[in-house]
């Protein structure tokens, strides 16, 4: 048992496109998180609040991503849609067409030579000059 779940871990849990699909959906909750709501909080507030937490699961989240985030389920598209939802729904989409991240490179943190950037978001590592 104890080698079938380190082989799921190792070739499952941690597999290349597993670690993708995480990366889009937390962006996708990123740009969502001002426009969804849950139990009134956004979602990271929801971190506070056992009852809205226990919501918090991805389908119930993609689902109020994709209707308009403000829960009135009209879907009337009547008004804008904010940029961030915009933006959700567009990640959201790439991975229903598995139209995922492309990598770009792999760095190691530990090689002396990256260490300086090794405390840096995505963002200012992209924005770097040498």
């Amino acid at each position: 048992m104890y080698r079938d779940r380190t082989r799921l871990h190792n070739h499952g849990y941690q597999h290349r496109c597993v670690k993708v699909i995480d990366r889009m959906l937390l962006d996708a909750w990123l740009s969502a998180d001002e426009h969804v709501r849950v139990r009134g909080l956004t979602l990271a507030e929801t971190c506070q609040d056992p009852a809205a937490h226990e919501r918090l699961v991805d389908a119930y989240v993609n689902f109020r991503i994709n209707e308009g985030g403000d829960g009135d389920g009209d879907g009337d598209g009547g008004e804008a849609v904010p940029e961030g939802l915009r933006r959700a729904r567009q990640i959201l989409d790439r991975i229903t067409r598995r139209d995922f991240y492309r990598e770009l490179a792999e760095v190691d943190l530990a090689d002396p030579d990256f260490a300086d950037v090794a405390g840096m978001t995505d963002d200012e590592v992209l924005t770097k000059k040498n």
